[in-house]
């Protein structure tokens, strides 16, 4: 049901079940409501009724991270570890506010969830509507970006998100490459968005440039 924040006024009327899962991985049937803003803001904030009772509760999505880079003589980009940092921005699901600082998430930490039924890579607490929200990184979605790769966007990483998700990407320190017709390792820093160096055993100067990013869903 839709509900207005202002009761003198109170409008309702039915919005379309939605499917999501609860802790125990079950599907189930949930009907949102929709909580408007003062009229003199053009904003809505949507929140479950269920998941109001149920703060545990939310939304899973799936959500990849495409990146697409000119790679010139080096293949296998990836990161460099199990504690490589993925710095991200925030969006939360509840109000649709985006935090202003990046934040990372690493496989090699973890923060439990509230009321103690597990942990996630992040756990975040909104600070415009206090919702706590949390995502988990997908180890087994790892994937390498290779040489046929190049201008092409593919996924290198999944994240499981429950009532937030990334919506920026901030690449940097931590990546690791290997050149196309040879052995040599390379670290990689992404920060500039482009990185150089040279394969001393093939003579040759390897580079990737033209980096971009963006987020899809997932199925």
């Amino acid at each position: 049901m839709w509900r207005s924040l202002d009761h003198s006024s109170p409008h309702m009327t039915v919005f379309q079940p939605t499917r999501i899962q609860n802790d125990n991985k079950q599907e189930i049937y949930v009907l949102l409501t929709a909580s408007f803003l003062p009229a003199d803001q053009t904003s809505s904030v949507y929140t479950c009724c269920y998941c109001e009772k149920n703060p545990k509760l939310k939304t899973m999505v799936k959500i990849g991270l495409q990146i697409k880079a000119n790679l010139e003589n080096v293949t296998n980009l990836q990161p460099d570890g199990e504690d490589f940092r993925w710095y991200v921005k925030i969006k939360c699901s509840n109000c649709g506010t985006v935090t202003e600082s990046w934040q990372y998430l690493t496989l090699t930490e973890s923060t439990p969830t509230k009321g103690g039924r597990g942990s996630a890579s992040m756990v975040s607490k909104c600070k415009m509507c206090s919702r706590e929200n949390h995502i988990d990184i997908l180890k087994d979605s790892y994937k390498a970006y290779n040489a046929e790769d190049s201008n092409k966007f593919k996924t290198i990483i999944g994240f499981e998100c429950r009532g937030m998700e990334p919506v920026d990407f901030s690449p940097r320190v931590g990546f690791q490459a290997k050149g196309a017709d040879s052995t040599t390792q390379f670290e990689v820093d992404l920060t500039e968005k482009e990185w150089a160096d040279y394969d001393e055993k093939t003579n040759l100067p390897v580079s990737i440039d033209e980096f971009e990013s963006r987020f899809v869903t997932m199925k």
